[in-house]
């Protein structure tokens, strides 16, 4: 599951809800910084140890590939 945070991830209630089911069945996630002018936020529901990648081609192949 790919989670593009933004300016106000952290107060979508949709995708903190999607993101726990996400994690309550064991489903590979990363966050990628969706705004590259602006500050992006986790989600309330990802781990204080969940990183936002930033968007590049590269993160995306290497985090894909990693995930499966």
């Amino acid at each position: 599951m790919i989670v593009i945070c933004g300016e106000y991830t952290d107060t979508a209630t949709g995708v903190s809800a999607e993101l726990a089911i996400a994690q309550e069945e064991k489903l590979p996630y990363f966050l990628l910084w969706g705004r590259s002018e602006k500050t992006c936020k986790k989600p309330k529901s990802a781990n204080a140890a969940d990183k936002i990648y930033n968007w590049t081609w590269e993160n995306l192949k290497s985090l894909i590939g990693g995930a499966r």
